[in-house]
């Protein structure tokens, strides 16, 4: 039997992880594939059949985000499969959603510009961006550990004239989509 594949390391991905290892010893005979599966749960697994050197990675699918998983990997050849190595714990997780029922109330110089929370998808919201859009270019910024408000104030507006502001959420994964137009 082939020894534990070494070097194991996984990548979150929205609903799916990829997996990659480096090929162990084979112990005398070749090695034929590789079975990655989330510890637990034998569904969620991937095998690559070996063709040459490159049969290092793949990806297992259909996961939930937010749910972290260790992932254990084999090596199989003709006399079995080798003992497994377990990876470090990963959380899949996806692009938050985008900021929803985004409102603007003017003060003076400025709008308070408030909005629900986005989904996390997997990964907390870490802060979230609100832009004018058009002329003049103006943001405010509110960073969710610090604030336990869905809102911040646009600074530098002539007051009388009509904005119209997006915002955008951001979590480990990335930028959301933007917020449908406001004004």
């Amino acid at each position: 039997m082939p020894d534990a594949p070494s070097g194991v390391a996984v990548s979150r991905g929205d609903g799916a992880v990829t997996v990659s290892w480096s090929t162990p010893e084979a112990n005398g005979a070749p090695i034929t594939s590789y079975i990655a599966s989330v510890t637990g749960d034998p569904s969620a697994t991937c095998t690559v059949v070996v063709n040459s050197d490159s049969a290092e990675s793949c990806e297992i699918e259909g996961l939930t985000n937010g749910d972290p998983i260790t992932v254990d990997v084999v090596a199989v050849n003709e006399v079995g499969s080798g003992p497994a190595f377990t990876s470090a714990s990963v959380i899949p997780a996806g692009l938050p959603g985008a900021p929803t029922d985004v409102f603007g109330t003017s003060r003076p110089g400025g709008v308070l510009v408030q909005w629900s929370p986005a989904s996390d998808n997997g990964a907390p919201v870490e802060s979230y961006l609100v832009t004018t859009v058009g002329s003049p270019l103006r943001t405010c910024s509110v960073r969710v550990a610090v604030s336990l408000l869905d809102g911040c104030v646009v600074d530098g507006l002539t007051n009388g004239v009509e904005y119209e502001f997006i915002v955008t959420a951001v979590n480990a994964v990335g930028v959301s989509a933007a917020s449908v137009a406001t004004e």
